[in-house]
């Protein structure tokens, strides 16, 4: 298990230094950054989804 943990480590690593060298032009960081926010953002909805329960929280 702990290998695997360090491999891991050292796979993220190497990936934030090949994004840290990369120079990126202006379109394609602009596409790199609504990429990782549309991500976000439905990683939020299906956390706030899974978990939310209307009737809790609302009348009808």
């Amino acid at each position: 298990m702990r290998r695997r943990r360090v491999v891991q480590q050292d796979l993220t690593q190497r990936e934030v230094l090949m994004l840290s060298a990369t120079h990126f032009t202006l379109r394609q960081a602009a596409d790199l950054s609504k990429a990782t926010a549309t991500l976000l953002l439905l990683a939020l909805s299906y956390v706030v989804g899974s978990s939310f329960n209307p009737f809790i929280y609302f009348r009808f």
